[in-house]
């Protein structure tokens, strides 16, 4: 199995445009969030050709995360003949009405039911090529991803594409999650997600996580790798609000002289979610975890790093989100040199960080550690 980092959008878009065009059975693509920009105009081109030639040609939007694309450019899809589907979608009325115009008991019910299953997302970013050929990270399909006049410095993000001579795993993922999917973009009460047999996330390289049981054992693997942990444990998270399981083993691995560091986002595109993640940050900090901010831009990456034994990267974020509700993947790298490359990176992203202190935290505005206290208190539906 070969692993090729990516540590910059525009390669990674390059390159996966460069293997779908070459495609010669099937493309499938995840996208949690689809926007209309030169990069994705030069995918969909390059997936409608594919199209012609008769090959295996699906995508599958998130209903909540591409609202806007689903609601109002969704054409370009059925113009250029790409087969698609919605997961979970949002009604499109919500997304074209004002609320003052909902005259109908039967809108504002279904906005009801829209609020009591919109936590159920798929934030999963793949896009597999023949099965042999995946891409996997942090990436969406977003203008925020790459270099622009007016945002000069993109979104700080980390993809992987894996080669290997079967990803059946990751193509039967694909097909249960195509299968609950919509072809309208027409509200349907979500009954619950796909099921994914004979997949432990305790022992495969791909940690998946369709069922309650298989989100219990990443987490559980999680753990795990911290207790294992003998020298150093870096997270980077853009959005960082674990369970308290995940919390207290931390804490132990610093007491008994791991290095913890953990690194997210200064600026942020969730301002709630970094309030309530300071309510944690002074109990880390008193425990000898170091936290870093990255200043640069929106910190965006997600991985897990354990000694020099185990890489995790992926879609994955620490927080309550990704562990219990939304589908997630992750990807385990055990190549010693593997890692020992993305170190490398590691440090490029502590660089342009700042060091987040007890006094920087005491310092702050008496609102904001009020928020702060009031937003962590209701972290789990963030």
């Amino acid at each position: 199995m070969k692993v090729h980092f990516f540590t910059k959008s525009d390669d990674f878009y390059k390159n996966v445009i460069r293997e779908v065009s070459m495609a010669q059975h099937s493309i499938f693509i995840e996208c949690y969030i689809f926007e209309y920009f030169k990069e994705s105009k030069e995918l969909l081109e390059s997936l409608a050709n594919a199209q012609k030639k008769g090959l295996d040609v699906r995508v599958i939007l998130d209903g909540f995360g591409s609202q806007n694309f689903i609601a109002f450019e969704l054409e370009v899809f059925q113009k250029m003949s790409i087969p698609y589907r919605i997961f979970n979608p949002i009604p499109l009325y919500f997304l074209k009405s004002n609320f003052l115009e909902w005259k109908r008991l039967k809108q504002l019910f279904s906005l009801a039911k829209v609020l009591k299953i919109g936590n159920r997302r798929n934030h999963r970013k793949l896009v597999l090529v023949d099965s042999k050929i995946a891409f996997i990270g942090s990436q969406n399909w977003s203008i925020d991803h790459i270099k622009t006049e007016k945002k000069p410095i993109p979104w700080k993000d980390i993809g992987i594409k894996i080669t290997e001579d079967s990803l059946e795993i990751l193509s039967r993922s694909f097909l249960q999650i195509w299968r609950v999917s919509q072809e309208k973009n027409t509200f349907k009460l979500f009954k619950g997600y796909p099921r994914l047999k004979n997949h432990n996330p305790m022992t495969e390289n791909f940690k998946l996580n369709f069922s309650f049981l298989q989100r219990y054992r990443v987490n559980k693997f999680l753990i795990r790798q911290i207790k294992l942990a003998k020298k150093e444990i870096v997270i980077g998270s853009a959005y960082f609000l674990p369970k308290k399981s995940f919390l207290r083993a931390l804490k132990r691995a610093s007491k008994r002289g791991v290095q913890v560091k953990l690194i997210t986002s200064g600026p942020t595109d969730v301002k709630i979610v970094k309030l309530a993640s300071y309510e944690l940050f002074e109990k880390m900090l008193k425990n000898s975890i170091s936290i870093y901010e990255y200043q640069k831009s929106h910190f965006h990456s997600k991985y897990f790093l354990f000694d020099e034994t185990s890489l995790l990267i992926g879609s994955f974020n620490m927080n309550h989100r990704s562990l219990m509700h939304d589908l997630e993947i992750l990807f385990e790298i055990k190549n010693r040199q593997d890692i020992l490359d993305f170190k490398e990176y590691i440090k490029d992203d502590l660089g342009s960080s700042s060091v987040v202190s007890l006094d920087s935290l005491k310092n702050r505005s008496w609102l904001e550690k009020i928020l702060s206290k009031i937003l962590y208190r209701i972290r789990y539906i963030l």
